[in-house]
């Protein structure tokens, strides 16, 4: 059975991550997303007062538009720190959700998932709001740089017209806000983008995930980001690592460092024994699992690697002509392809 793949990028690791990241580095750091909360208040004024407006802009014949959630953000900060009696989620869907529904049905963008899959309302306030007034202040910097990236990833490769949500990440989220450097996010549908960034944020990391979302969301146009199995899925991810890397080659970030041919033989005893059959707590295995010995980010590596050896081996294959090949067709051509017949034989 085909699986429908929606690509949020880390998704797992991101409603994991305070696990993975105690493990990781075992304590959290004081950094920029931990502002003050009387930091945060001296600047209530002027959230309200100019509330950010969509940003419209066009690259390549292609239009893009960037919805901010930074004053939505504050707002339900606010309102929630002032009565703690109010029920969280009902303020959180009144001054987020219903906003956010509003401003895409505006724009005409898709949603193939619940908003709570991605927005939620259970974390630090204090941290949260003065998450969002930080953001508020780099609002222009991010734009410049989505921009940038949105220009650099259309050079590449052509698609429809996307609209990109850029809102806070979760500030006591140490996974995202360390080992990814204050950026995740993902792709939606084919033309709705998703960016989750701490106030610490790396730039350079910034532009590769837009040009990595960007990819994942042009792919959903071709149908292309189903999967039948475990490893197909690894696949799916690496395709938009391959890509990104292809719009800024000096950039490896840590999630794309090539695993050992020891580690890869590993891996591929791990598929077998787990038939390769997908779930969501297989792929959350294979995604780092220290008691079955596989590394953090096993599939976006092992994803990236047979992506990348598909396309050495068809050097004259344009981006164009590889994002329509399912991910089973790219194993096939890969290096891969003798040891993932092996998993195959065993699963059929």
């Amino acid at each position: 059975m085909k699986r429908f793949t929606l690509i949020l990028i880390f998704s797992i690791v991101y409603l994991l991550a305070g696990c993975s990241a105690e493990e990781a580095t075992g304590k959290k750091k004081e950094d920029g997303s931990q502002q003050s909360t009387e930091a945060a208040g001296t600047k209530s004024a002027n959230m309200g007062a100019q509330k950010a407006s969509p940003v419209e802009f066009s690259e390549n014949g292609q239009t893009f538009r960037i919805l901010s959630l930074y004053d939505e953000i504050f707002e339900y900060t606010e309102t929630v720190l002032e009565d703690s009696s109010l029920v969280k989620k009902d303020v959180y869907t009144d001054k987020v959700v219903i906003p956010l529904q509003q401003k895409l049905s505006e724009v005409d963008a898709d949603l193939y998932t619940d908003y709570y899959t991605f927005l939620s309302p259970n974390t630090n306030l204090e941290k949260l709001q003065a998450s969002a007034a930080e953001m508020k202040e780099q609002q222009e910097k991010i734009n410049e740089l989505v921009k940038e990236a949105a220009g650099a990833a259309t050079d590449l490769l052509a698609g429809t017209d996307k609209t990109i949500i850029v809102m806070p990440a979760d500030p006591t989220n140490v996974f995202v806000v360390e080992k990814m450097e204050g950026v995740t996010g993902g792709a939606l549908s084919e033309n709705l983008i998703l960016l989750q960034i701490d106030p610490s944020f790396d730039e350079e990391i910034l532009k590769y995930t837009v040009a990595q979302t960007y990819y994942y969301a042009t792919q959903m146009e071709y149908g292309t980001h189903f999967s039948e199995n475990l490893l197909q899925t690894f696949v799916v991810d690496g395709k938009g690592d391959a890509f990104a890397s292809m719009v800024y080659p000096g950039l490896s970030p840590a999630w794309t460092e090539p695993l050992s041919d020891r580690m890869k033989d590993k891996v591929f005893e791990e598929l077998k024994e787990s038939e390769n059959e997908f779930t969501d707590g297989l792929y959350t295995e294979f995604n780092g699992f220290a008691k079955r010995g596989i590394p953090l980010w096993t599939n976006f590596k092992l994803g990236l690697e047979i992506t990348q050896s598909y396309l050495e081996n068809h050097q004259d294959m344009s981006i164009e002509e590889w994002i329509q090949l399912p991910p089973g067709d790219i194993i096939a051509g890969s290096d891969f392809a003798e040891k993932y017949k092996v998993l195959q034989s065993i699963t059929d």
